[in-house]
């Protein structure tokens, strides 16, 4: 009985493991598709609008949407070390 309680347990840790990893990559996919739906939106409002105003804007836009890419993928592979060590603090 004991065996099988602690391959149950270690049966759910595994896949609590595994829910993280992919809740962290869902994380970074809405990061990027973020990014790029502003990213679009910059390249529209320079390529529709021909006024200073919008130019500018879309350059900020098209800015603001690279950063916040960068932003995404940097974050993605801080908490995926950080998940990692934390797995391995549970199986020590």
């Amino acid at each position: 009985m004991k065996q099988k309680k602690k391959s149950t347990k270690k049966l759910e840790e595994e896949l609590s493991e595994e829910r993280t990893f992919l809740s962290n990559e869902r994380t970074l996919l809405s990061y990027v598709r973020t990014a790029f739906s502003i990213i679009v939106a910059g390249i529209a409002a320079v390529g529709l609008f021909r006024n200073y105003t919008m130019l500018v804007t879309g350059f900020v836009l098209i800015a603001l949407g690279i950063l916040f890419l960068i932003f995404g993928v940097v974050y993605y592979f801080f908490r995926k070390k950080k998940i990692k060590a934390e797995a391995e603090d549970v199986v020590d």
